[in-house]
């Protein structure tokens, strides 16, 4: 879910139907008016609604030359405007995001037919076999024990599959491919998995890095806003990552700079923290510092030596020097 600002909460919404020999899963997205609750529409977002068709389709050709569209492709968004579920927009970064299922504007015959499908085998089912296949032509991977989440993504005019699995029973592996009319080809892997939640922009996805690090007494996962880079691989879309912690209580008087909590490079006065005061990690750049929240919602930053297990504040020493579990959480 995506604030945008004080007026709009964006979201998207998914549905998955699961048949005997198939699953359909499908995404929208919804605008809600926080005063009111009401559920913007087309008319909300364009004064008139009729031009959209003509505008929206002149939009897509023009953003995808090489792609070759149905000849009605005006009247299938109209349709669609009307009450179809194939095109939806959200609002995002100050912007009417559009998106379009391309199956109903593209002619099939310009796709790429992929399938994929996996079988539990050996004694106990513990060793998935997953496939691939492109344009008839198959790869095959081994898993264990997991079955692998499939998600398809096209970024800078390629096709790629993104598949997740765990590792182990904390970590995650991401494994990419690339599609093309003469198969797949494994691109390579990165220590993170995708998140549930789908970002607002398309070109950018949630992902989490495959790292849960303890430092005593602050457990930290942290969550990156990723984007496909240009050979295929995940790569952060902006310098900052979000961090998923519990509240930690401050031991000692401290004075930290305050930060702006939309730009992390932007710094403030000092802040005095009295001891006892309980900060919740939510932020880093995982390379200089450490930013908490306090209970009014006033970020502070923690300059560090460096992110891992050695980690310490500078100016007070280990965290755990600093701070410590409150009493209801210990």
């Amino acid at each position: 879910m995506t604030r945008n600002d004080a007026a709009v909460v964006s979201f998207f919404e998914k549905t998955r139907e699961s048949g005997l020999l198939r699953e359909t899963r499908t995404t929208r997205a919804r605008n809600i008016e926080t005063a009111s609750g009401r559920d913007l529409g087309w008319s909300d977002v364009c004064s008139d609604p009729k031009v959209l068709p003509a505008l929206l389709d002149a939009a897509f050709r023009q953003r995808y030359p090489d792609l070759r569209f149905n000849e009605n492709t005006e009247q299938l968004i109209r349709d669609a405007i009307e009450g179809g579920e194939n095109l939806f927009f959200a609002l995002s970064d100050g912007a009417v995001r559009v998106v379009a299922a391309e199956y109903d504007t593209v002619y099939c015959a310009d796709g790429i037919p992929v399938s994929m499908s996996y079988t539990a085998q050996g004694e106990y089912g513990e060793e998935i076999v997953w496939k691939l296949t492109v344009n008839g032509s198959t790869i095959t991977e081994k898993f264990f024990p997991n079955a692998p989440e499939c998600r398809l993504i096209r970024a800078n005019d390629r096709n790629y599959v993104y598949l997740t699995m765990p590792a182990s029973d904390v970590t995650m592996r991401t494994f990419v491919y690339e599609l093309t009319a003469d198969g797949a080809e494994k691109l390579g892997e990165a220590p993170m998995a995708m998140q549930g939640t789908t970002c607002l922009d398309p070109g950018k996805m949630q992902m989490a890095l495959d790292e849960l690090l303890y430092v005593e007494p602050i457990p930290l996962l942290t969550v990156g806003t990723c984007r496909v880079g240009a050979d295929g691989m995940p790569e952060l879309a902006r310098e900052d990552y979000a961090i998923r912690s519990s509240a930690v209580e401050l031991t000692n008087f401290a004075s930290a700079p305050t930060v702006d909590l939309s730009k992390p490079d932007t710094e403030g006065e000092k802040r005095d923290v009295p001891a006892g005061t309980l900060l919740t990690a939510f932020r880093t750049d995982r390379k200089s510092y450490l930013d908490f929240l306090d209970a009014d919602g006033v970020a502070v930053r923690f300059r560090i030596t460096e992110f891992g297990e050695n980690m310490e504040l500078v100016d007070y020493g280990k965290p755990g020097e600093l701070f410590r579990w409150p009493d209801d959480i210990a």
